[in-house]
């Protein structure tokens, strides 16, 4: 049996893909009232598996974490400048997409409903 290496290695993502049409400002505030064209996309989305290449996961995953911490250290190095207070603990949701790209998510998105992955990065020492 051939060994893989992490060139060839691949990894399922699950995915889900909204029906074509679905506006999430259609309907009223309740998202589980039956007009909500929200609550239909969740309820009528179709969720399939694709595969990504753990290779290329890895690079995306590395080169979020080396932006990501470079905003966070010239954040911690102003806010200790200015006010003598150190950074010493973030914590971020990220979503893996079906291409194995690595996207931040932004407030107002409800984590539990995409399967966001959590990052805790704590200071070191």
């Amino acid at each position: 049996m051939p060994q893989e290496n992490a060139s060839t290695k691949t990894i399922y993502i699950v995915t889900q893909d909204a029906p074509s049409g679905a506006r999430a400002d259609e309907g009223t505030s309740n998202p589980w009232h039956p007009g909500n064209a929200a609550a239909k996309a969740v309820r009528y989305a179709q969720t399939s598996s694709v595969q990504v290449s753990v290779a290329t996961l890895e690079a995306n995953m590395s080169e979020f974490i080396e932006v990501v911490g470079g905003v966070f250290a010239q954040a911690d190095k102003k806010a200790e400048q200015k006010s003598g207070m150190q950074l010493d603990e973030v914590e971020l949701s990220v979503e893996i997409t079906g291409n194995g790209e690595v996207k931040l998510m932004g407030t107002g998105v409800d984590v539990g409903a995409k399967g966001a992955i959590t990052l805790k990065f704590k200071r070191a020492g």
